[in-house]
């Protein structure tokens, strides 16, 4: 799958690319940036302009409507999301920083002022304990979930990688 402007979202099958229909055109207002689907292709996440979250499931994708909680309606860029789909990040402009558990998405209040750059590439761990985000103006995050047995002076959570060192 790939997704991109005007809530277009493309499936590759038989050999060549398809846009996904779904009935009265409901993404058409969005653009849609990053991607996730799960291996087997029965899931998947997608992200974008004005803190845009969509979910495909069932054969279908829907808008995710949840309470945002103060969460952003600035776009998000990227996104990374465990093997099965149960546990991720979302990532955009300003350092907002989405976290996904318990089948629900809220501000990482812990990443809070950690940068105002905005972030275009996330990757994180598959079990979810260690990521990296990319930025503007070569902004360099990195998460440790608690200390890190081989880096004991990085400390649980977001944090400036140039600060690493000191932190």
């Amino acid at each position: 799958m790939a997704v991109g402007d005007e809530g277009e979202i493309l499936r590759y099958a038989k050999g060549s690319w398809a846009r996904f229909e779904w009935a009265g055109g409901e993404f058409e207002d969005s653009a849609l940036f990053a991607l996730w689907v799960k291996a087997d292709g029965s899931e998947g996440w997608a992200v974008g302009r004005y803190g845009e979250i969509v979910r495909y499931g069932n054969g279908s994708w829907s808008r995710f409507e949840a309470d945002r909680g103060g969460w952003t309606e600035d776009t998000l860029y990227s996104l990374s999301m465990s093997s099965d789909g149960s546990e991720g990040w979302a990532a955009g402009f300003g350092g907002e920083i989405l976290r996904y558990t318990n089948g629900s998405w809220t501000r990482f209040e812990e990443a809070s002022g950690v940068t105002s750059s905005s972030l275009r590439a996330l990757a994180m761990s598959a079990d979810g304990t260690e990521g990296f985000a990319a930025g503007s103006g070569g902004e360099f995050l990195r998460y440790a979930d608690g200390l890190h047995p081989h880096l004991p002076q990085l400390r649980k959570g977001w944090k400036n990688w140039a600060e690493k060192a000191n932190s």
